[in-house]
């Protein structure tokens, strides 16, 4: 999901203990628990209290205890990126002999990691964007993964040839060979993690590799249309829509109007959705076979 920040920062919480708050408000237990929340460990903040994504995490961090290191998607979100679960996990990093409390919301890992692979953000310690994509990169589901690289890269333009290099190097790493076989497929460019998985798919089922973000200009040289993925020999573009931008009525006629301009230009348009995606992937690439080879391009 697209969880740009919508409203204004603000200001990092109070993170109070509940004893103190006993103690100096003369607050009932009761009362305690209708005004608080836990936020980890023996951190409380006010029930009413909103947090940006990033504050959450440095929020956490400031009551884990010691130096941990922020790392996997919660250091892609600290690195800005734009696409992350509503429920994202904090994963923090200790060395191997740290000590630590661990709380629900946050997975712990035990690892040494270099210095050229810690950086500080907000006075936060965070993976550094190599190293926030080579753990995202092994994650579960392939899918999954290339859509946090691509949003990673576009963030933080993470140098590929250095991230091929660091993932050669860690040859006993688990899920080391998911993250080798990616990096090839990674597009800063991607606006969705379904067009990233569309993307993926097409590579899988042996189709030619589509151009990413294809403009489309009428003969007044007006920006018409941008197709998330698009073979602009033959016109043919793939769009993925997302249930965020294009499941309403009116969103739906935006994209039958577009859909008529372009097909004036000779542009046949393939709409992609997330059930589509599930329950006929092959159908996809089906009728995007047969559009391509309809209009005199062929390939293996």
């Amino acid at each position: 999901m697209d969880n740009s920040e919508t409203y204004p920062p603000t200001t990092m919480p109070d993170v109070v203990r509940r004893p103190d708050i006993l103690a100096e408000e003369a607050l009932t237990a009761e009362q305690f628990a209708a005004d608080f929340q836990r936020l980890r460990g023996r951190g409380h903040i006010e029930r009413s209290t909103l947090m940006s994504a990033r504050e959450r995490i440095i929020a956490v961090v400031g009551q884990a205890g010691g130096v941990p290191v922020v790392a996997g998607e919660a250091a892609a979100i600290m690195h800005g990126t734009r696409w992350f679960d509503d429920d994202f996990t904090i994963e923090l990093i200790r060395g191997q002999n740290c000590s630590g409390r661990r709380a629900t919301g946050t997975v712990t890992r035990r690892l040494d990691l270099e210095p050229s692979e810690i950086v500080e953000i907000d006075r936060t310690l965070v993976t550094s964007p190599l190293r926030t994509a080579f753990d995202l990169g092994r994650q579960p589901s392939r899918r999954r993964a290339l859509g946090r690289l691509d949003a990673l890269a576009a963030a933080t333009a993470v140098d590929l040839d250095e991230l091929a290099a660091f993932a050669r190097a860690q040859k006993h790493t688990r899920n080391v060979r998911q993250v080798r076989e990616l990096i090839p497929h990674i597009d800063p460019k991607a606006e969705s993690p379904g067009e990233s998985w569309l993307r993926l798919f097409f590579f899988d089922a042996g189709m030619p590799k589509p151009e990413s973000q294809v403009e489309v200009f009428d003969e007044y040289a007006r920006l018409i249309a941008r197709f998330d993925l698009a073979y602009p020999g033959p016109r043919v573009a793939i769009e993925y829509d997302g249930e965020e931008f294009h499941s309403s009525p009116e969103q739906k006629r935006h994209d039958e109007v577009r859909d008529a301009e372009v097909g004036v230009l000779g542009w046949v348009v393939v709409r992609v959705n997330k059930q589509r995606m599930t329950t006929a992937p092959y159908g996809v690439v089906a009728e995007t076979r047969s559009l391509l080879r309809k209009r005199g391009a062929y390939f293996t």
